[in-house]
């Protein structure tokens, strides 16, 4: 006999922690090397490892792998069993300074396309995004000469993503 455990794929943090049991024929927990096969929704191969039975097994997903069901199969000698995951959808955008740039970035599993407001300072601009996973946009920045404040507001949160010093 043989089951795969596992608790709820945590969105955030994109963590994961699943445990295979092996069983005997009195159903006594046996400890194996099992070869685990995890694959991808599109059926790509994410990992393919050997581990033992009985011992907690850890998968930190990037957030930008691709949502929808996976699918982990274990095998052991004669014995085999698949167990579905879900990956949801994450909408998640990185942004940095670089300069007199703001960068922004779509470092979640879908495709961004809303609209972000950029502070300078007190002054705001709505600006368009239409982002693929892993594009990125770059803002050059202009305001009067200073030190500035600067921040994005997303979906209703404000990141502040450090002081930019601009010369118009």
């Amino acid at each position: 006999n043989f089951s795969i455990f596992s608790n709820h794929l945590e969105s955030w943090f994109r963590n994961f922690i699943y445990n295979i049991l092996v069983y005997d024929q009195i159903e006594q927990e046996i400890e194996r090397d099992v070869v685990v096969k995890i694959t991808r929704t599109d059926n790509s191969l994410y990992k393919e490892s050997i581990t033992t039975s009985s011992k907690s097994q850890n998968i930190s997903l990037s957030t930008s792998e691709q949502p929808g069901s996976w699918k982990i199969l274990a095998t052991s000698s004669d014995l085999s069993i698949e167990k579905n995951i879900f990956v949801e959808e994450l909408e998640l955008l990185n942004f940095s300074l670089e300069n007199k740039t703001l960068i922004v970035k779509n470092i979640g599993n879908i495709q961004f396309k809303k609209a972000i407001e950029i502070a300078i300072g007190n002054v705001r601009k709505v600006e368009p995004l239409d982002l693929k996973v892993g594009e990125e946009k770059r803002f050059r920045l202009s305001a009067p000469e200073g030190e500035y404040p600067i921040s994005v507001l997303q979906d209703g949160k404000s990141h502040d993503v450090g002081t930019a010093l601009l010369t118009g």
